[in-house]
């Protein structure tokens, strides 16, 4: 059930966030990342190090938290897709047995605007447009990551991350997620928008309208990458 955005204050200033937001420069193109891969040992998956999960930046705006500390203030796991609870190695995939509104759960962000993008966006089947082409998701996922085509000052552009989540204790994830551990698309889409934004603070607080999945929403802007790395 999506929560309200109030229940936590909106914590980054448009003139820190906007330094920190991503810019597509910045990030490594799916072709780049699939020969990084390549390069990788036997049976190794794909991080990020451009949004690393040991550093608290990734978490937090500043670095540290402006209000209560997610986890409440316990130790946050970063675990790949196979480790959370509940999920099922050998079936995990970008997207299982379709798309429905009710796959996405929150988590303690108050990102409910993005959520019910997201949410709308399953409804209508609109999820495939996001995923960057050319490439299985699932072979993707089996090498730690998945790029999305993300809307961004009036560009679509590519954005990757790896499959590495932010869990709880109980290995739980502490973010969004989708009512099946198995199915990612939830979890791995927010910190896609995460990423492009700075962090996941930076997801507290805001509107539909300025979701980087409104363009798709509405129908109004098809995605065409017109800016890669």
């Amino acid at each position: 059930m999506l929560q309200s955005d109030e229940r936590r204050p909106r914590i980054c200033s448009a003139n820190v966030c906007a330094a920190l937001r991503l810019s597509p420069s910045q990030d490594l193109s799916q072709v780049e990342i699939l020969q990084e891969c390549a390069r990788l040992p036997r049976n190794a998956q794909w991080s990020d190090q451009r949004f690393p999960a040991d550093i608290p930046t990734t978490l937090y705006v500043t670095g540290e938290p402006a209000d209560k500390p997610f986890n409440n203030g316990q130790p946050v796991r970063w675990l790949r897709p196979h480790e959370i609870a509940g999920a099922v190695d050998g079936q995990l995939d970008l997207i299982k047995d379709g798309l429905a509104a009710g796959d996405v759960a929150q988590g303690e962000l108050g990102d409910c605007y993005l959520l019910g993008a997201m949410s709308s966006i399953a409804s209508r089947n609109l999820l495939g447009p996001l995923i960057k082409p050319g490439v299985d998701p699932r072979e993707c996922i089996n090498k730690g990551f998945i790029t999305f085509l993300l809307y961004k000052f009036g560009e679509w552009v590519e954005v990757s991350v790896d499959t590495l989540i932010p869990c709880n204790e109980e290995s739980q994830p502490i973010f969004a997620h989708g009512k099946d551990p198995s199915e990612l698309w939830v979890p791995l889409l927010e910190k896609a928008y995460a990423k492009l934004h700075g962090s996941y603070e930076a997801l507290d607080g805001g509107s539909v309208s300025v979701a980087c999945l409104w363009p798709l929403m509405t129908l109004d802007c098809p995605p065409r990458l017109v800016r890669s790395p």
